[in-house]
């Protein structure tokens, strides 16, 4: 059910009014529920709810009431829609604030015990700094570290509930909390300060008084740590040097991993090229058909698959060397790359030899053939020669014994085979 309200008036400085108005926006709450909550801190403490005091300084400013600051009358008096305002904020947040009121009580009560307890502390066992009986100091010491170490465990405790506390709120109560909260947070850790200042201080006092061969003995032991720490510097220094040196050393061995990649990757790109320029020359040279271009290709692209593969396992390996190793495995893979180039070059070697000697052989098939065509022409022709003499041979005895003319004396004569002229 919501709280009956009751309007009322204050007179407050105009600019005052106006600032505190500014924070609460800030803080998620208004000008009324601000009022209120200081009101009900004022019932919850029996008293004013903050502490009244003049700070001190060494040059406090001087004040002057100038009368030109004007007094503003606000006048608190719930209208219908802030009476519907008020009611469904006290509906959604006064068990926020109630709990936070309570939360806050119990903190400072919590943070007060702590302040108690520690004085009552010091208190008890003050009485053993001045005392001559070793065992009542050394008692009191014993004290003095248990409480402190107790002390430790409970403002931790404190400090956890502090931080946890703030989760618990939402809306427009969660601002408010926090800021509430953060304060006591900061009161905590002040009074944990202190108290581990005091105790502390307290057990030094109580701390049994070396003899001379003490004070000896911990000045050797404080110079032996001493030196233990700069010794143990030292090695540090010494380790993180020798770390920065491995780390460039192995900085530079993976450019010269890649540098060495990149150049036999340049040099198999430029081994292929020229292969590729002098199967070209080497087919436009000799005639090369396209079965035996094809046949010689697929030989040397098998050579470059080999050598690849074998480059790939060879960069694995030199990757996984020793530092000792690193030199003979790159001196390895440049082996690799000038074999594979030695090995093309042979194969082109032998291929333009087999080209060669094709090329000798059918020359000399076309010279025989050629010769063979001469010789059959000059058989021929030697053929017709006799032919032609043989049927001359036989057109020339047919004509010998044939009538003759013989001119004698101007006048034909005909003379036989007898030689009377009869035939």
């Amino acid at each position: 059910m919501a709280k009956s309200l009751k309007s009322f008036r204050f007179r407050s400085d105009e600019n005052l009014v106006g600032d505190a108005t500014n924070i609460f926006d800030q803080l998620g709450i208004s000008l009324d529920a601000a009022v209120s909550m200081f009101l009900r801190q004022t019932v919850l403490k029996k008293g004013l709810p903050l502490q009244l005091t003049i700070a001190q300084e060494e040059n406090p400013p001087i004040k002057q009431t100038s009368p030109s600051i004007k007094e503003k009358e606000v006048e608190i008096k719930p209208t219908r829609e802030m009476q519907s305002a008020e009611d469904e904020l006290y509906e959604k947040q006064s068990g926020d604030i109630e709990r936070l009121d309570a939360l806050c009580a119990d903190f400072e009560q919590k943070i007060a015990t702590l302040n108690v307890d520690a004085d009552f502390v010091v208190d008890s066992v003050s009485f053993a700094v001045n005392s001559e009986n070793a065992d009542e100091k050394a008692q009191a010491r014993k004290e003095v570290i248990e409480a402190r170490a107790n002390f430790g465990e409970r403002i931790l405790s404190v400090s956890s509930v502090i931080s946890d506390s703030v989760t618990q709120f939402q809306g427009e109560t969660r601002p408010l909390a926090e800021h509430l909260l953060k304060k006591f947070l900061s009161r905590l850790n002040a009074l944990s300060s202190n108290i581990a200042e005091r105790l502390t201080d307290l057990e030094q006092k109580l701390a049994p008084k070396e003899s001379t061969e003490e004070k000896i003995e911990i000045a050797k032991e404080k110079v032996e740590e001493k030196v233990e720490e700069k010794v143990e510097e030292k090695v540090e220094i010494d380790e993180e040097s020798k770390r920065i040196d491995e780390e460039e050393a192995e900085e530079k061995r993976r450019e010269a991993e890649l540098e060495i990649a990149e150049r036999t990757e340049q040099k198999l790109g430029q081994i292929k090229a020229e292969c590729e320029e002098k199967l070209n020359a080497l087919s436009a040279q000799f005639g090369v058909d396209d079965s035996e271009k094809k046949e010689l290709f697929e030989k040397i692209s098998a050579e470059f698959d080999k050598a690849n593969a074998n480059f790939v396992a060879q960069l694995s390996e030199l990757r996984n060397a020793s530092n000792e190793d690193f030199e003979a495995k790159t001196a390895q893979i440049e082996e690799s790359t000038k074999s594979l180039a030695q090995k093309i070059e042979q194969t082109l070697e032998n291929a333009q030899t087999t080209f060669e000697e094709k090329t000798r052989a059918e020359e000399e098939r076309a010279k025989k053939i050629a010769e063979d065509e001469e010789k059959k022409k000059a058989e021929l022709a030697a053929y017709i020669a006799e032919d032609t003499r043989e049927k001359t041979r036989r057109r020339r005895g047919k004509e010998k014994g044939r009538t003759r003319r013989v001119y004698r004396g101007g006048q034909p004569q005909t003379r036989g085979r007898g030689g009377d002229g009869s035939t």
